[in-house]
């Protein structure tokens, strides 16, 4: 079991439970495909093997969040600062067209708007719990893409743009998706991902698709380009 201990200098510690218990329902649907076991908690007498915080004092220009490893303990950030759409994020649901028949309002299957969404706090805060547990040292690289090259795994980037809501004690909240291992794989089967985005490993479509392949031997890192074809 990999604990994860939750701190805050900035938020209510009511919207850090919230947070917490978010991310561990998230956990509990995602983790298994990794043979992951972990738990998210906010108890500071627990042993933790890594930890995240929401802060504003270790701020990254141009992260929402990040993690990295300091004393050997894999440690991320939050910065609420730079997240605009509160603790809970932004969810207008999809729309669809309607007739009226017979005086009747009559809903059909076809959309008139999709759904928006906008991350928030808590969308970050679960972003980087799982891209810690699927690469705590920044170390983790996939199976060869199509083109020979190592993907480094960051499993939230590489389908970037697509969410899924969750509901706590009233908060509609914005969750982020996240990639599954057969994503990783050139002949993974499906499902790909958490909300059944992909439809190909190595997928370069999403919204706000984000990545870096990584040379084995050099480390050199390499951004992938949106759209891109590699499986």
């Amino acid at each position: 079991m990999i604990t994860i201990l939750a701190t805050t200098d900035c938020i209510p510690a009511a919207d850090l439970a919230n947070c917490v218990t978010v991310a561990n329902r998230v956990i509990s649907k995602w983790a298994p495909k990794w043979g992951i076991s972990a738990l998210v908690t906010t108890d500071p007498t627990v042993k933790a093997d890594m930890v995240e915080h929401i802060t504003q004092l270790h701020a990254k220009r141009g992260a929402l969040g990040y993690h990295d490893v300091e004393a050997g303990i894999p440690t991320a950030y939050d910065d609420p600062a730079v997240i605009h759409n509160g603790i809970y994020g932004y969810y207008s649901p999809p729309v669809y067209n309607t007739k009226v028949v017979g005086g009747k309002i009559i809903h059909l299957p076809t959309l008139r708007t999709k759904a928006r969404y906008g991350e928030g706090v808590i969308s970050v805060f679960v972003h980087e719990c799982l891209e810690m547990l699927a690469d705590a040292h920044i170390d983790n690289i996939s199976a060869p893409d199509k083109l020979g090259l190592n993907w480094m795994v960051e499993v939230c980037d590489h389908v970037s743009g697509y969410y899924g809501i969750e509901v706590v004690n009233g908060h509609t909240c914005v969750i982020p998706d996240a990639t599954f291992p057969n994503y990783y794989l050139l002949k993974g089967g499906l499902p790909l991902d958490m909300y059944g985005n992909s439809t190909s490993p190595f997928d370069t479509t999403s919204p706000s698709f984000y990545g870096f392949t990584k040379d084995p031997k050099t480390e050199a890192e390499t951004p992938i380009a949106k759209g891109s074809i590699h499986h």
